[in-house]
């Protein structure tokens, strides 16, 4: 299983739970350090734009627009403190 499969996993996971992102570990050092985020344009929108990384190693899975599940970390445009992470490993 390559990298980018752990975190595609870990990424079904903390979607339908958001709260479990906390205590989930980092597919690629194993570290809690995990952020999941929302960029929204309006507060409560049903759409965003979703970033997910480990603030430890900084990896992550590209930012992509999906739906808002219920729970989980809404930022406003402009508020987003994203930074430049590695995207995961294919190989």
């Amino acid at each position: 299983m390559t990298e980018l499969d752990r975190w595609t996993q870990l990424a079904d996971s903390v979607y339908r739970d958001p709260s479990a992102v906390s205590s989930s570990k980092c597919p690629t050092c194993g570290s809690t350090s995990l952020k999941l985020v929302y960029v929204v344009s309006s507060s409560g929108a049903e759409q965003g734009l979703c970033a997910l990384w480990c603030e430890r190693c900084l990896t992550g899975l590209p930012p992509g627009f999906s739906r808002v599940p219920q729970g989980a970390d809404q930022v406003l445009e402009g508020d987003a403190r994203i930074p430049d992470f590695r995207l995961a490993a294919s190989t």
